[in-house]
């Protein structure tokens, strides 16, 4: 899976950074939703945002905690889904504890596969 950003968790329990492709890149934050704003379990627990230039923030999506089994060892990451009205479509990601770094996330992604899409 290609790394296409990388955020990093502040005093203030906010994950900073940056998704970027060829094209564009844009400055993200992750802001934790307080248990009593999520409305059920499939809530997220992130709002993510994107920060122009200005550094206005807006919405892009949500980030849900999930986690993975790998060998014996169960493995947290975060599950990202955005959107913004600049982009041919959505875009879905997952954000990985980065080795050896404490506190930081590698984002990476891959294309959905094609002909899964077209059966659905």
């Amino acid at each position: 899976m290609p790394t296409i950003g990388h955020l990093k968790m502040h005093h203030d329990r906010v994950l900073r950074g940056f998704i970027q492709s060829s094209r564009r890149s844009v400055n993200i934050q992750l802001t934790p939703i307080p248990e009593g704003e999520r409305r059920d379990a499939n809530s997220p627990y992130y709002r993510v945002e994107g920060i122009n230039h200005t550094g206005e923030v807006y919405e892009l999506g949500g980030g849900w905690v999930k986690r993975m089994q790998e060998g014996t060892t169960e493995r947290e990451y975060l599950s990202l889904s955005m959107d913004d009205p600049d982009w041919t479509g959505p875009l879905s990601c997952a954000a990985f504890p980065t080795k050896g770094k404490p506190n930081e996330y590698d984002v990476v992604w891959n294309r959905p596969d094609r002909s899964q899409q077209r059966a659905a």
